[in-house]
This record gives structure tokens, C-alpha cells and sequence, in this order.
């Protein structure tokens, strides 16, 4: 996104560095929900395992690819995407849920849990 985009943007009173901010936050539960899903499936035990684990590995695949959509996107804006790992719980608006129970239904209360997390994430940066 050039000087023009980014005027553009600003021009409905978006101050950038802050839009970098929930972005960069926004990223960090991305990369979260990511591994959430992906170790879930791993670890996942009871019935329906098999169905289960195919919808955490599709589920895991969506957020890497949005986790890289954000990315581009502070990039765009001439911010830096979080550079740490660590940083991600720092800048984190959903947390992380450990799945240290593997029980498939606790698994996937804790994602929706995620999920609703993520939609008022975004619904905030809209606003």
C-alpha cells in the first residue's frame, strides 16, 4: 500500500500506527489459534476423533493462512509484523488455551471459544 492508499485511509481518521497495533494483535491470535488447533489435533482423544482432527487440521490451515493475510497487511501499512514469538502472548486479545485436556469435546468448546474471540477482534477494526 503506497503513500496514496495509506492517505486514503487516514483520511477517515485511522491513525496508522495504531491500525499496525490491532493488527500486530490481531496476528498474534492468528499464530495462537494456529497452533492451538494444530496441537489439538495431535492430542485429541474420544469419539468423533477422526472427524475432529480432519476439522483442527483445516481449522489450523485457515488461521496460518490468515495469520499471513495480517501479516501482508501490516507490511502494506509500512509496519512490522511481531518478530517474536514470545511477543505473542504480550499482544494476545484472545490468550491461548492449552489443550491439556484432549477430550475432543473440551477441544472444541475451547476453539469456539477462540473463534468468538476472533470475530469481535476483527469486528473491532472495522469499527
Amino acid at each position: 500500500m503506497g503513500t496514496k492508499g495509506r492517505a486514503i485511509i487516514e483520511s477517515f481518521g485511522i491513525k496508522i500506527p495504531e491500525l499496525i497495533t490491532l493488527l500486530n494483535k490481531a496476528f498474534a491470535d492468528e499464530w495462537l489459534a494456529y497452533y492451538q488447533y494444530w496441537l489439538g489435533a495431535k492430542v485429541a482423544v474420544g469419539m468423533p476423533r477422526e472427524a475432529v482432527v480432519a476439522e483442527l487440521l483445516q481449522h489450523s490451515n485457515d488461521e496460518l493462512r490468515h495469520a499471513g493475510m495480517v501479516a501482508d497487511r501490516i507490511i502494506q501499512l509500512g509496519g512490522t509484523p511481531l518478530l517474536e514469538p514470545k511477543e505473542w502472548y504480550d499482544f494476545t486479545n484472545c490468550g491461548y488455551d492449552k489443550p491439556d485436556n484432549p477430550d475432543v469435546r473440551v477441544l472444541l468448546e475451547q476453539n469456539i471459544k477462540g473463534e468468538q474471540c476472533a470475530i469481535s477482534v476483527y469486528e473491532n477494526i472495522m469499527k
